[in-house]
């Protein structure tokens, strides 16, 4: 293709708002909103907050999350921040770091609307986290710990 023809369609693309040939992306529908979220956490019903934006001049991703659960004894509250690389068009990598002292690896894949997470260490916890933009925009999140070599859901949450 001719440098002319490829200065034309460029010009067309920035005249129709086009800014990139590539696919939205799971991050492109989460960024720059608090998600606000309920579900539950091994069958307590819980209270959730996500903020997800680019931070360190864009060249990482950050996750905030909350969730606050009422048992019958107290308000129990859990925060985490985690930051995230994007290694390649659908590769993630990243490192969460949580209120009760842990610090988790992380590794997924991600699409246009969804991010797959798995997380841990061996010698602590592992296990992986799903997040599914679902046909009303709202993110579905489902959790799974891994016990003796299977996956057991233990946390669910829809937010909006």
């Amino acid at each position: 293709m001719s440098t002319m023809k490829i200065l034309f369609l460029a010009a067309i693309f920035s005249l129709l708002g086009i800014s990139k040939l590539t696919s939205q992306t799971f991050f492109d529908d989460v960024i720059g909103k608090t998600w606000v979220g309920k579900g539950t956490i091994m069958k307590t019903p819980t209270e959730f907050k996500i903020n997800w934006s680019k931070t360190l001049d864009n060249q990482f991703l950050r996750l905030d999350f909350q969730n606050q659960m009422n048992t019958k004894n107290e308000k129990v509250i859990f925060s985490a921040t985690a930051f995230y690389k994007v290694k390649c068009d659908s590769i993630i990598s990243g490192t969460w770091f949580d209120s009760q002292g842990n610090m988790y690896t992380l590794t997924g894949e991600f699409s246009n609307k969804k991010l797959t997470v798995n997380w841990g260490t061996l010698e602590k916890q592992v296990g992986k986290t799903v997040y599914e933009i679902n046909i009303k925009g709202k993110i579905e999140v489902n959790d799974y710990v891994i016990n003796n070599g299977k996956e057991v859901h233990f946390g669910e949450a829809t937010y909006k």
